[in-house]
């Protein structure tokens, strides 16, 4: 998760140098972020649609780092799981 969480702040930072700001540059930073936010999303394993439903249908549009401390925070926490079944297995 955090390679991909990665390689989307990669084309972030690619975007953003070939759309330049214009005067109202709080506005415009704010519309980018829900832009990469949504691409995020999008981009994410069948296993996670569950979440991504969350998300999008939730009062509130949160921001490309609340979504990616999220994902993190759900991957850790899957990953987990998997060690524990592993070595449930293992006895």
């Amino acid at each position: 998760m955090a390679s991909y969480l990665g390689q989307v702040e990669t084309l972030k930072a690619k975007f953003n140098s070939l759309m330049l700001f214009t005067d109202d540059v709080d506005a415009q930073e704010e519309q980018r972020d829900k832009f990469f936010m949504v691409l995020t999303l999008i981009g994410l394993q069948f296993d996670l649609c569950s979440v991504k439903d969350q998300i999008l249908t939730g009062s509130i549009i949160p921001t490309l780092e609340d979504v990616s401390a999220r994902l993190l925070h759900i991957s850790l926490s899957m990953s987990d799981a998997i060690d524990m079944e592993s070595s449930v297995l293992a006895m």
